[in-house]
């Protein structure tokens, strides 16, 4: 009774503890087998995880190796491209210096084109005026000019004649004779001609000869002949504006003679001889004369202040020189 007592109240509870107890083992066990399996099975996924991403990372380095190598070489490039943009930006600002330059000379072009169609229709008008000037010009000349070829025809005629009348005639050179006589020749005649003398009127000359004493001085051969009466009468003549030429006469058979000319607007050629009296000679209180001379013909005398006075003629005319 005791022993079975002993067994129900002992060993009973005992083996149910040690079921009890092993049961809660087994589940544990259990349970940790579960969770051993879980991590297993979790390791197992992480390590294949990890080689994939081993893998993966491997295939980005590589890429990340491959974009750097591109990323270099777009560097490079970025950097020449730089550089030349650096060196368009450069250009470019070369080119708006000049521009701007430019466009200030352009700018002062542009307001002087602004203006210049005012200025150039002024211009055009006073153009206009001259050319319409020029033209009543051009037409008074052309009527001059044909005015003038008829004069000079009749100079052309007038001069042949003169020189069949009269000889030679020079300009501004001097005669090629001394003041001589036909005992001696002393220096050479010098004529002094005034560049504004003019020709005068056949009163002015004969106003001029009277108040002239050139005729006074006594004729002295072998000091004082016609050449020196011709010559002091033609410088006298120009010193007070009146143009005059000396002529040098050579006769037939006798010697030569010097007298004057003058080509008087009104009248035309007047010859005078001023060659006054010898110192024993009488005579008029004038011995200035007009001579009409002609190759081949006798010189005539007349008084220009007839005081009854009558001169005979000088003697036939071979040649004649006038020197103006």
């Amino acid at each position: 009774m005791t022993k079975k007592l002993l067994i129900i109240f002992i060993v009973i509870p005992l083996l149910l503890t040690l079921g009890i107890g092993w049961l809660l083992t087994y589940d544990e066990l259990q349970t940790s087998k579960y969770a051993v399996e879980a991590q297993t099975a979790k390791a197992s996924r992480y390590e294949e995880l990890s080689k994939n991403y081993e893998r993966d990372l491997q295939e980005k380095s590589i890429q990340v190796e491959d974009l750097k190598t591109e990323l270099g070489n777009q560097t490079e490039d970025f950097q020449e491209l730089q550089i030349e943009l650096q060196e368009q930006q450069e250009a470019f600002q070369k080119e708006k210096t000049i521009w701007e330059a430019e466009k200030e000379t352009y700018q002062e072009e542009i307001t002087y084109l602004q203006i210049l169609p005012t200025k150039l229709e002024g211009q055009i008008t006073s153009l206009q005026e001259k050319i319409t000037y020029l033209q009543g010009e051009i037409v008074s000349l052309q009527a001059l000019q044909e005015e003038y070829k008829e004069k000079e025809k009749e100079l052309e005629e007038e001069l042949i004649l003169f020189r069949d009348t009269y000889g030679k005639v020079y300009s501004g050179i001097q005669p090629p004779y001394g003041v001589y006589t036909q005992y001696f020749i002393g220096r050479q005649i010098l004529l002094i001609n005034n560049s504004k003398s003019t020709n005068p009127t056949w009163v002015e000359l004969k106003n001029f000869l009277r108040e002239d004493e050139t005729d006074q001085r006594p004729y002295i051969l072998g000091e004082y002949v016609c050449g020196n009466f011709a010559e002091a009468l033609h410088n006298n003549a120009e010193v007070i504006g009146i143009k005059a030429a000396i002529v040098c006469i050579e006769f037939e058979g006798s010697p030569g003679h010097a007298l004057n000319v003058f080509k008087t607007t009104d009248r035309g050629l007047v010859f005078i001889d001023c060659t006054g009296p010898e110192p024993s000679q009488s005579g008029p209180s004038n011995w200035d004369k007009i001579v009409e001379t002609k190759i081949g013909k006798k010189c005539t005398v007349k008084s220009i202040f007839p005081e009854g006075w009558r001169w005979r003629d000088m003697d036939v005319v071979v040649n004649i020189e006038v020197f103006w």
